[in-house]
């Protein structure tokens, strides 16, 4: 990347889940990486902390994650049981 400046987003999806991201880049004098994810994610966003601070010098990076669990009809599958 040649501009500290950017946006990305993205999404993959695998059986039932699907995960979609977005990355927001701005000029900043150091580094600094937050990632956002699920609560439960919180050891990868560790992960994905750490391989960006390997690829990049500096700047603000922001990066959110968004899981959401599909049935096999790629319909949003919600499961009531665990919500009530």
């Amino acid at each position: 990347m040649k501009s500290m400046t950017g946006y990305g987003a993205g999404s993959a999806g695998q059986r039932e889940v699907l995960v979609e991201s977005e990355i927001h880049s701005v000029n900043h004098r150091g580094l600094a990486v937050q990632v956002h994810g699920p609560r439960e994610w919180g050891a990868v966003e560790n992960e994905l902390a750490s391989l960006f601070r390997q690829k990049i010098t500096r700047g603000k990076l922001t990066v959110s994650l968004t899981v959401t669990r599909v049935d096999s009809s790629g319909q949003l599958a919600i499961d009531w049981a665990a919500v009530g």
